[in-house]
């Protein structure tokens, strides 16, 4: 099993709702929020949901809103993704950084069974020398029984992982056109749907709902 979820928090929603290409380029240049994975029994990153929380007023959810809407960069994570579906159906080996927390998340494709795992830094600063590198197409780092693998090798169906990148995308592309559709033509949305047309092999219509 395997989920992408992210949220867009209210206040982010309302300050994107009117604002112009050029002021978002400025502003924000990408789309902020939360996002989570699930992969079988494992979580990688965490969404902290209103339905979860107890506003008494107004001004406590905008402080929830304040603490959590730029938490992670949904759209750039977004396209990191559209990228690793890409480059695996090409290749049988990827691992991307997470530039945040500077760990990996790696993926192997074995025939159509596809193999997460979570790499601590740790286990790779010695073999990755230039600090600019967040993305490899071979296995990059010592096993060390030592040393921390948050999970490894979690099966999914490859087919399955393609077709959930496929689903988000397309739902974080027409919730953002529900928000504002200026946006649609900022470099960051339109870099994620060329990647999605990429790998659809079709052309997103700005008029599909």
């Amino acid at each position: 099993m395997f989920k992408f979820n992210y949220l867009i928090y209210d206040s982010m929603k309302k300050k994107l709702k009117n604002i112009s290409i050029k002021e978002f380029e400025e502003e924000y240049s990408m789309i902020y929020g939360a996002f989570e994975l699930l992969i079988n029994d494992k979580m990688y990153n965490y969404i902290v949901r209103y339905k979860d929380q107890k506003f008494c007023n107004e001004k406590e959810k905008e402080e929830f809103d304040d603490l959590f809407e730029l938490q992670d960069i949904i759209s750039l994570w977004i396209i990191i993704f559209l990228e690793i579906c890409i480059e695996l159906k090409k290749k049988d080996y990827v691992a991307v950084m997470d530039i945040e927390s500077k760990n990996w998340i790696e993926f192997k494709r074995i025939n159509n069974e596809l193999y997460i795992s979570q790499i601590e830094e740790e286990k790779v600063k010695s073999k990755i020398t230039n600090s600019h590198i967040v993305k490899v197409y071979n296995k990059f780092y010592d096993e060390d029984k030592n040393k921390n693998i948050f999970f490894k090798e979690e099966k999914i169906n490859f087919e399955e992982f393609i077709s959930e990148i496929q689903i988000t995308t397309k739902k974080f592309i027409k919730e953002i056109k529900e928000i504002n559709p200026v946006l649609l033509k900022s470099k960051e949305v339109s870099s994620i749907i060329k990647k999605y047309n990429i790998l659809t092999s079709k052309e997103y219509l700005a008029e599909e709902n």
